[in-house]
């Protein structure tokens, strides 16, 4: 198993997002800003778990799948169902 990312003020790392810069890091939050100047504060451990899961540590899951079809993860995924459609 791979060990944790540790966080370096001052170095680069890439998420979904593109290639930022940890600005500061307090505990588990941290700031991060990419070249576009966009700053945010994100937590440590989300940071990591979006590296990992793009390093393919998660195994990517089929929309088609028993899973992906939960009400929940159709939610946080933004996938609209036929009934939900109809609500809006």
């Amino acid at each position: 198993m791979k060990s944790r990312i540790e966080f370096e003020v001052g170095q680069t790392y890439e998420n979904r997002k593109g290639i930022y810069e940890v600005i500061a890091i307090d505990g588990d939050s941290m700031t991060i800003r990419w070249a576009s100047g966009e700053e945010v504060i994100t937590t440590v451990r989300l940071q990591q778990r979006i590296i990992e899961a793009m390093q393919g540590k998660y195994p990517q899951v089929s929309i088609d799948s028993d899973w992906a079809k939960r009400k929940d993860v159709r939610r946080y995924t933004g996938e609209l169902t036929k009934n939900n459609a109809e609500e809006e």
